[in-house]
């Protein structure tokens, strides 16, 4: 029984996703047999395949699954006859370890795994509650910010790591919102390095700003600002 508007499922889809293909396991409602397919992770595959089932078999159509998002769970949301339900990837491990102790994985018998575990114990799953087309952007803009504040953190954190080794006196230039990547302003007032004197670290013109952007490097005695350069090539 569906447990989202309570009608009967008219056909049930065991899926075992991968990046680049997922294989299919189906079976008709009221009928013992299995049918396996494969579809490529594609726009156009994947919408052939869901309305192929549509006409078909109509709605509603269960569809089981490892993941509760990502980019499969996010192509199948669109469908409203379609019913995803997320397994936890752990619990089917141990389902699929009761029928194949040795615990190979084979995708198509994994599609299978999953159907058969649908099947058998629906009272285990919970239907994902699908989102409004503007809450899954709102969703995937908030990831996206996140993972460039994380970008923006490690970089300001391999740039001051290589600071305090080749020169930690640059350090002592900018305050913590500047190091934070909060200011990218360069401290003009900085104090001088007489560039003649081969002993002492000589810094470059420097650009118009200085942050996360811009990575340094110590060649011999003078620190130049070079752009694109990894924390690698300081020397």
């Amino acid at each position: 029984m569906n447990q989202v508007s309570g009608k009967p499922f008219t056909a049930y889809v065991g899926m075992d996703w991968a990046t680049a293909k997922h294989d299919i396991c189906l079976q008709v409602a009221g009928s013992g047999d299995r049918a396996f397919d494969r579809i490529a992770h594609k726009p156009e595959a994947i919408e052939a395949w869901a309305q192929g089932l549509f006409r078909r078999f109509g709605a509603p159509i269960a569809v089981a699954l490892e993941l509760s998002e990502g980019p499969i769970v996010s192509a199948l949301e669109k469908y409203e006859f379609l019913v995803i339900f997320p397994i936890d990837p752990k619990r089917l491990a141990k389902y699929r370890e009761a029928f194949t102790p040795s615990g190979a994985k084979d995708d198509p018998t994994d599609a299978e795994f999953s159907l058969d575990y649908l099947m058998r114990h629906p009272e285990r799953l919970t239907a994902l509650n699908p989102q409004s087309v503007a809450m899954r952007k709102l969703r995937y803009l908030v990831e996206a910010r996140d993972r460039l504040k994380g970008d923006q953190s490690r970089s300001v954190n391999r740039l001051v790591q290589a600071l305090k080794q080749y020169y930690p006196q640059v350090l002592d230039w900018f305050d913590s919102s500047r190091l934070s990547g909060k200011s990218e302003t360069w401290d003009r007032s900085a104090p001088s390095i007489n560039p003649l004197i081969p002993t002492t670290p000589t810094l470059g013109k420097p650009h118009s700003t200085l942050g996360f952007h811009t990575v340094w490097t110590l060649c011999g005695h003078s620190l130049f600002p070079v752009s694109g350069r990894s924390e690698r090539q300081l020397c």
